[in-house]
């Protein structure tokens, strides 16, 4: 009955960790997530083995529910993953029951307190691991849940998005913590009081959410102005199938660029056009209605143009970005520098070959080895290129925010996944770029969610139909301040939240053991004079 009451317990936590992201996107549900399971591990769990079962079952759920828009894919990569990133909470688990147990009749406030923050340590330790290993895949972190919470997620200026995970994580836990205290309390017939660990947990996230509403108060120095137009063709993907016709989507891009224009026409003009990361596996350059198009664009209309193509090089193929100025024909390049596993390569294919019958690459892409901006020429600006969901990996933007771009572009093609909850994720996921480096960006995606994130991860403006929908064909239109530039303490110091949280859980789990030993020294010596 224990047993079935803790697996019930981990299903329920994976279920309202589930509920914190897209399409739910409840932030409640991130504050509370973890208390069935932290309480059951506390008061049923007896073996180091169940809390593994449990916790594994909790990853499962969760992983299984959150990223199942996978399976538009691969279902046998769906099911890889999820497996593999059931891991990471199989192992927090472990921690969390090692760390909690055994439970003190009455649990003092100093050991309730160091073993929330030694939990809450522990989850960043493994999310960022989780982010690192393997190439790493960091999406849907715990902080994310609070995407919508602005005033809190200001202080992903500091951290980053692990300091918002290690919050709600530290929530979690301490309230989870004192439910415990409370209830045995009034079941031993004494006063119920609220004591400082709880008071201190809270007092820590509400320092960081009153600083996070301060900088919202402050007035922005804007120091430019870009007028775009970001086209969004939406043509249907499927990486088992043959891709849309070059010359198809060149000409829906070109006419939709146009259309874009005359909108932009009625606003002055536009000084940029961008088209998302190219949703068809050939380079777009190479065909023969190209050089009309970038005359059309950049020299008739004296605009910039920014566009994603597949490039061609001896032994190599990237996932490129190519910025035409005005009355330039050589672009600027980026190559993506962060490669998509079963996307756009077959890690392992030589040791495992008969991988290569259950994914949908066709060959594999080379990584780039630089993230410099490319310089807009009018309005002179640095642009941040991030293909694909380079804008979910908080590493490769702030390895290319340390040249102070101006503005970041993340063009992506969401499009593999349909109608599903992944845009929103990705646009969520994106939202923590913003703040981390105060840089605002513009999102442009074949089919998804097209937008503009100011610099404090307000999303500004969205395309869109009358009844919302986002997965359709259409320009967006903007003009997108840009202001001024500093070095936020994130972009200095990184991920300094982890080290911090290694530092904790070793200091707590070094205690425990050595108060542990006493203990059990204490028993031996009551046994020896018996």
């Amino acid at each position: 009955m224990k047993l079935l009451l803790i697996l019930v317990s981990a299903v329920l936590s994976g279920v309202l960790l589930t509920l914190g992201y897209a399409p739910f996107a409840q932030a409640w549900a991130g504050w509370i997530f973890l208390l069935p399971l932290a309480l059951t591990m506390m008061l049923l769990c007896r073996s180091w083995k169940v809390s593994l079962l449990a916790g594994y079952v909790f990853g499962l759920t969760h992983f299984a529910s959150s990223l199942f828009w996978i399976n538009a894919v691969s279902t046998l990569g769906w099911a890889a993953l999820v497996l593999y990133l059931g891991l990471y909470f199989a192992v927090w688990t472990w921690l969390w029951w090692w760390l909690a147990t055994p439970v003190p009749e009455i649990p003092s406030s100093r050991i309730n307190f160091f073993r929330a923050i030694a939990g809450a340590s522990a989850w960043v330790i493994l999310e960022w691991l989780r982010g690192t290993l393997f190439t790493g895949f960091p999406w849907n972190q715990l902080g994310v849940t609070q995407h919508g919470v602005i005033g809190l997620i200001q202080c992903a200026e500091f951290g980053g998005v692990l300091l918002i995970s290690w919050m709600v994580a530290l929530a979690n836990l301490a309230i989870s913590m004192v439910c415990l205290r409370l209830w045995r309390e009034i079941r031993l017939g004494q006063m119920a009081r609220v004591r400082w660990e709880f008071t201190l947990s809270l007092a820590l996230i509400g320092l960081c959410f009153v600083a996070g509403v301060r900088t919202l108060f402050k007035k922005p120095t804007y120091v430019n102005t870009l007028r775009y137009v970001a086209v969004q063709p939406n043509f249907p993907n499927d990486p088992w199938k043959p891709g849309v016709d070059v010359k198809e989507a060149m000409a829906k891009m070109y006419v939709m660029s146009i259309s874009g224009l005359s909108q932009a026409a009625a606003n002055g003009k536009a000084d940029l056009v961008i088209w998302p990361e190219t949703p068809v596996g050939d380079e777009l350059y190479s065909d023969v209605n190209f050089p009309p198009i970038l005359k059309a664009l950049t020299v008739d209309r004296s605009g910039a143009w920014l566009l994603g193509s597949n490039m061609y090089a001896v032994n190599s193929v990237y996932n490129s970005a190519l910025l035409y100025n005005a009355n330039d024909p050589v672009p600027e390049l980026y190559y993506k520098n962060h490669l998509v596993p079963f996307g756009e390569y077959t890690p392992l294919k030589k040791v495992f070959p008969w991988i290569l019958k259950f994914t949908p690459v066709g060959m594999d892409f080379s990584a780039g080895e630089t993230a410099v901006p490319l310089q807009l020429a009018n309005p002179q600006l640095k642009i941040a290129p991030l293909i694909c969901f380079e804008d979910s990996l908080a590493g490769q933007a702030r390895k290319i925010a340390r040249h102070q771009p101006d503005l970041f572009i993340n063009m992506t093609n969401d499009g593999w996944f349909r109608q599903s909850a992944a845009s929103v994720q990705h646009l969520h996921n994106a939202v923590f770029r913003a703040v981390e480096n105060r840089i605002p960006m513009l999102r442009v995606t074949n089919s998804g969610v097209t937008a503009e994130i100011s610099e404090r991860g307000v999303v500004r403006s969205v395309l869109q139909d009358a009844n919302g929908r986002t997965f359709i064909d259409g320009t967006l239109y903007g003009e997108l301040p840009i202001p001024s530039h500093y070095v936020t303490v994130y972009q200095q110091w990184g991920d300094w939240i982890v080290g911090l949280s290694v530092v904790i859980f070793f200091i707590v789990s070094a205690e425990k053991a050595i108060r542990k030993g006493l203990d059990a020294k204490l028993l031996t010596d009551e046994d020896k004079q018996r």
